[in-house]
């Protein structure tokens, strides 16, 4: 047994037969729910603007069809609890002869009017993070906020679970930013994804659809879920609870050696130089060489909004640190949608939480912090797909 907490003392008892609850998929439109969708895909991504969904059903009669119009508003609600919170996008019916009426619905949350809708024509001159983002979110959702504990909360099953136990939450700089103004036809989220992406944020939407939230990856909770993979033969293959894992390692993308420059220009106006630098390594060689890298692998960007050797060096720490995490993936997909937290009481998956994986066969143990699930239920079968980012790594939107 990995790690320590609460998961690890409840053992085996907390870990068996994942995925043996009946799931049940709901929609709730205005005051009505409807039930008992036989097949859907209902994806939450914290790196994603808008979390998506599509879902059909069978003998689907006129109400229903009338209720799912494109562009209602709906929650999707698994075992419960509510997990995304949109709009319609697209409705369609099919009537077969052999195999009857179905009733499929896709959308996407909140986040999609994000996507969709252009900016607000206005200035920022002076605003914080905060400020900026209500601007871009407003009217679709009420408030932003700077923690997403409450989220959290709801997604692994509101007040019938107890939490995992959680560090404050990261610090968010409030600080106001430079001064932008939006260009004719940005989309709201063009605009607020680059002001996130400069001040190294995240930001998404809560499952009830009411706020937005402006914040960190919180790597500091007590695992919440166990992953095991066991070997061929492996005295715990009856603790396995994974169908099916991809691992990736590359280094297409990354570097041994980055470095950033500002630049500053001369008395002509073509003249340029440099005014900043800042440079770090891989590994341990002269250009980072000798750790994921066997040859030296160099990039130098250039970035007129460096203003010192310490800006351009933490530049080139984020660029490197977000190079590196998109050069390691983990992908592994379980059976149903939840784990037994406490007998009896069952916790849905669910993002900007933490989790252990172990392969045994390659003896690969860690923490993971999770970024993305995807609930899906096809031919009978409920899985879920969870994405792994390692602990501490640094993300992008």
């Amino acid at each position: 047994m990995i790690g320590s907490g609460l998961v690890d003392a409840l053992s085996q008892a907390s870990q068996r037969a994942v995925g043996e609850l009946a799931h049940v998929v709901s929609v709730r439109i205005g005051g009505t729910l409807i039930e008992n969708w036989t097949n859907y895909s209902i994806s939450i991504d914290l790196l994603q603007p808008a979390d998506s969904f599509s879902l059909a059903v069978g003998n689907a009669g006129k109400e229903a069809y009338d209720l799912c119009r494109p562009d209602a508003e709906v929650q999707i609600i698994l075992d419960g609890n509510t997990v995304l919170t949109g709009y319609i996008d697209k409705r369609t019916r099919t009537v077969s002869r052999d195999s009857g009426r179905t009733l499929a619905i896709s959308g996407r949350d909140k986040g999609g009017r994000l996507v969709d809708e252009s900016a607000p024509l206005v200035s920022f001159g002076g605003l914080g993070i905060k400020q900026l983002a209500e601007k871009m979110v407003s009217p679709w959702f009420s408030e932003v906020i700077l923690t997403n504990a409450s989220n959290r909360r709801l997604l692994r099953g509101g007040s019938k679970v107890p939490l995992a136990r959680v560090s404050s939450e990261p610090a968010i700089d409030q600080s106001p930013k430079p001064e932008r103004s939006v260009s004719p036809g940005q989309s709201r989220w063009a605009v607020l994804s680059h002001f996130l992406e400069e001040a190294e944020l995240l930001g998404w939407s809560t499952a009830d659809g009411r706020s937005f939230v402006v914040g960190l990856p919180n790597y500091n909770q007590e695992r919440q879920y166990r992953f095991l993979l066991p070997r061929p033969q492996s005295a715990r293959a009856n603790e396995g609870n994974v169908l099916d894992v991809e691992e990736g390692d590359g280094v297409a993308e990354r570097f041994s050696r980055i470095t950033v420059v500002g630049m500053s220009r001369g008395r002509s106006a073509d003249a340029r130089h440099i005014a900043a630098r800042g440079s770090v390594k891989n590994g341990p060689g002269a250009a980072g060489e000798g750790l994921d890298f066997v040859r030296a692998k160099d990039l130098i960007i250039a970035d007129d909004d460096v203003r010192d050797d310490k800006h351009a060096l933490s530049k080139a720490r984020r660029e490197m640190a977000l190079r590196d995490s998109a050069g390691k993936t983990l992908s592994i997909t379980a059976p149903g949608h939840s784990q037994e937290y406490l007998p009896g009481r069952w916790v849905v998956y669910a993002p900007d939480t933490m989790c252990s994986y172990e392969d045994e066969e390659i003896g690969a143990v860690g923490y993971y912090y999770i970024t993305a699930v995807s609930f899906t239920r096809s031919r009978g079968q409920a899985t879920t797909q969870l994405t792994l980012a390692e602990k501490g790594a640094t993300l992008r939107l």
